[in-house]
């Protein structure tokens, strides 16, 4: 891990973020273009999310897969505008989300964790994140 750079003066974008790296200790989200410092979780914490994981990973059909801490793009706001960003414990994404990271580069994408059925799409991708 490297020290966290000095954020630039203006609120950064989901890019600007990815492109710091890693914090030392704890870990950093992303709250309207402001960074978040959390402190590490605590060993009981861990070990609850890792309990989880091997709860759910046999559960899931063979496009989803479990990852544990990686920051996630909300994908709240257009690009090249202050961001959201948020590092879940755990999250059930599609396969090809980490393939498209690999290769494209960037986070994560909500639209790439969120399962939602045909009925909802709608309310949970408009309603909601306009709220």
């Amino acid at each position: 891990m490297t020290a966290l750079p000095q954020p630039p003066a203006h609120l950064l974008t989901v890019t600007e973020y990815a492109e710091l790296g890693e914090t030392e200790s704890g870990y950093t989200e992303l709250v309207e273009g402001r960074l978040l410092m959390s402190p590490s979780p605590v060993p009981d914490h861990n070990y609850a999310a890792s309990e989880l994981l091997v709860q759910l990973r046999p559960q899931l059909p063979n496009h989803l897969e479990v990852i544990p801490d990686v920051d996630v793009d909300l994908q709240l706001v257009p690009p090249g505008q202050p961001g959201f960003s948020r590092r879940p414990d755990l999250i059930v994404a599609l396969r090809t989300a980490r393939q498209r990271v690999r290769e494209a580069g960037g986070m994560i994408r909500a639209a790439e964790v969120e399962i939602v059925s045909p009925g909802s799409h709608r309310t949970d991708h408009v309603a909601k994140r306009s709220g």
